[in-house]
This record gives C-alpha cells, structure tokens and sequence, in this order.
C-alpha cells in the first residue's frame, strides 16, 4: 500500500471518522496529511474486521496489515476487533461463529477459497446481515472478480443513515425474498467513499454499489474440475491471463517460491504494483501452496510451488541468460537479505552448492531448493532454446534490470496497493 493509497483511504473514510457524510466534510486534506502524526483522529463509528485466513491470502498480508493499521488511526476499528475466519471447505467457520459487538462489519477477502466457490458463507452473511451493516472488501482487482467465488452486480441501496447506527440494508433495486445484498467494495477511493457515506447517509440515502445477493438457504453448488494437466492450465492461462501476470508467471518459475521470494521478484519486475498479479496467478491453479498455515511464512522453506510440468514449461519458452540471472539473483536474496544460512553458496548455477560439495544428495532442509535448482539445470543446459529475439513468457534479463527506472509506466491501472 503506498503513500498516494493510503491518503485516499483516509480521504474516503473521513466521513465515518467525524460521523458527517463526505459532501459535507471539510479540510480532508488536510486530514489525509495529518496520517503519519502520532495520535489518529477520534472515530465517531466503530467497526469490526473479518479477515479470511485463507492461505491465499497470505501474498495479501502486507495491504491487510496496513489497512487494519489505517482503520485503527482512523479511531474505526479497535484491534480487539478484528477477527479471523476460516474459508475452506463446505463447512467454514462461519464469520459470526461468536456474536459480534454492535456496529458495521467489514470483510476482506480474495474470494479464491472453496467456501466462496461453493456458496459456503452465504447463509452465515445473510445471518450477519439482519444485525449489522456488512460490506466485503475484495481484495483482487474488479476485472478478476469474475474467476473468484464473489461475482457482484451493480444495485442501488438505500441507506438508513447516522442517526440510526449501525446503518442496514433496508431497501434495494429488485428486491426478492429470502436473499440480501452484501456490498462488495474495490479498494479504492470511489468505492469506499460510497461505502462511508452509505452509513452515515450521504448522497441523499442512495448509493450505487457492486453488491453479492446472499440467500438465506443458499442451494449446495458443486465443485468445478480444474484442468489437470499442465498443458490445460497454461492453455488458459494463455488465453486469459494478463501480460504482466503471464510474465510474473515466467520469472516465478526460475525461483524457488516462497512470500518473500514472490515478492521481491515482482518488485524488480513490476515496481508498484499489487499483490493481484499473485491472485491472477493462483487463481488460475498456478501457483500453489504446498506447505500448512504453520510455515507458510516461512522464508527459509519452498512453500508455493507450480503443479507438476508447469514449471519446466514455463522454463521451456525462456531464454538461458534470463533464467540464470533470476535464479541467481533469488538465491543471494535468500541467503544475504534474509539470511537463511543453508543457503549460502547457492547464487551460483555454474558450481554445487556447498550442500553437494560435502555430501552426495541433499539434506532435508535443502531437498526442496535443490528441485527447483534441479529443474533450473536441467532448462538452461537442454538442446532447444528460442531463438534471439522470440517472445518469451519471461521478461528479458535486460528489461528485469531496468524495470525499476520504468515503473510508473508498468503500472496496472494505477494500482500500488
């Protein structure tokens, strides 16, 4: 989340901050500017935050941390208030598993988990929803929402206003029986904005918002079968995928994978940019976790890795000097920036790693690295390789190197969240 982002985070929530709708509000600017000082403005409303702990959303962490942060200055959410829920399965634990304190309730979420895929939280929203103002903050960007569990559609809602806090959905366009809109907010200003003046009753009561219809007793949806061979889930991914996702993909796959490794490579290929090209990529079946929510942020374990054959494919369709570089450029990110000693040796492609040097095989807690290392080998030594200047799903080495003078044109969407 980045500087610009977080003023207009601030901007968009100063209406619940001192309780009047935003187009009577004054001196937002000034507030925006007053974020880094110590002591936060006295929130007027207060709420609670549901998170999704899905591990999914573990490339999320960062923007989460920071927006609990914001929420918390802001004087709208104490940290007692913010609760997690689990969104695996046909049975999650249901967001309102234990009753919540009064007040509106925000959920943020990827929509990627099963539980979102098969209408699990449907019926526990909808029971929310008869108490408190609930909204959901999609994390993923809006163009993505169609491949999650979450597909809103546009509505007008009408709100209640302050006076009658927490405000509820007590009227919408086309209302039927039995089902209730759920907002779903982008996060980004204009959303939020109308989110905040949706509760404090703003914009003559009406608002129009994207908004998931949640029935009561939602009907039991059926799990779709994900391509299974690498072959069907590049195909799509070809087909679907954004440029930028597609050459986030190419360069992952030169690295071992875990959220600290994903990260720094997407910096250095796309300064800037969200966490939502990760999302693109696990929605897609990508990229996926291999590890349990005990180590999954872990920076000296392989915890994400690519199914089987996608890998050595994405290899396959990439040049020998940009693989090593990417690879060798990860391992001295691992073992200088973070740290992890058994690494040591290992940013070099040219020689064993020490590991090997000693002993045949590998030791345990390098068996994981040295398969990506493996497959890295085995890819920049085979017989055929593109020839110079053949579009690759990878990023030139050059074009990796330079990204970082380039990345306000590298942008998507002006997003830095």
């Amino acid at each position: 989340m980045g500087p610009l982002s977080e003023r207009q985070i601030v901007r968009a929530l100063h209406a619940l901050a001192d309780g009047a709708p935003s187009d009577a509000s004054e001196n937002q600017a000034f507030l925006a500017e007053e974020l880094h000082r110590d002591a936060g403005p006295a929130g007027r409303w207060e709420m609670t935050v549901a998170v999704d702990n899905a591990l999914s959303m573990e490339v999320w962490q960062p923007v989460v941390r920071r927006l609990v942060e914001l929420l918390s200055w802001l004087g709208l959410c104490r940290r007692d208030r913010v609760v997690a829920f689990d969104s695996h399965g046909p049975r999650p634990s249901a967001v309102g598993s234990v009753r919540l304190p009064p007040g509106p309730l925000l959920v943020l979420t990827d929509g990627i988990a099963s539980a979102w895929q098969l209408g699990a939280l449907d019926a526990p929203l909808h029971a929310l929803g008869q108490e408190h103002s609930v909204a959901l903050v999609h994390l993923v960007h809006d163009r993505l929402w169609p491949s999650t569990g979450i597909r809103p559609e546009p509505l007008t809602l009408l709100a209640t206003g302050a006076d009658r806090a927490p405000s509820c959905l007590t009227d919408w366009e086309g209302a039927r029986p039995g089902v209730f809109p759920v907002p779903v907010l982008a996060l980004r200003e204009d959303h939020l904005k109308q989110w905040a003046d949706f509760l404090t009753g703003g914009a003559n009561g009406w608002i129009r918002l994207p908004a998931m219809l949640v029935p009561r007793d939602p009907a039991p949806v059926a799990p779709q079968d994900a391509p299974a061979s690498a072959a069907g889930l590049l195909a799509v991914f070809e087909h679907a995928g954004t440029e930028w996702a597609r050459r986030l993909a190419g360069a992952l796959a030169a690295v071992p994978l875990n959220l600290p490794v994903m990260h720094h490579v997407q910096s250095r290929l796309i300064p800037g940019s969200a966490p939502h090209l990760l999302s693109e990529l696990i929605i897609a079946g990508l990229l996926v976790p291999v590890v349990g929510r005990s180590v999954i942020r872990r920076h000296d374990q392989v915890t994400f890795d690519f199914p089987d054959g996608v890998r050595e494919s994405l290899l396959s369709s990439a040049t020998r000097a940009d693989t090593v570089r990417l690879h060798e450029d990860a391992m001295r990110f691992l073992a200088r920036d973070l740290g992890v000693v058994a690494l040591r040796g290992w940013d070099s492609l040219s020689t064993p790693p020490p590991s090997e040097q000693a002993t045949e095989g590998t030791v345990p807690e390098t068996a994981a690295f040295h398969r990506v290392r493996a497959a890295v080998l085995a890819a920049v030594s085979g017989p055929s390789r593109p020839p110079p200047g053949a579009p690759t799903a990878m990023t030139s080495a050059g074009e990796y190197g330079r990204s970082a003078d380039r990345g306000a044109n590298l942008r998507q969407d002006g997003q830095t969240m």
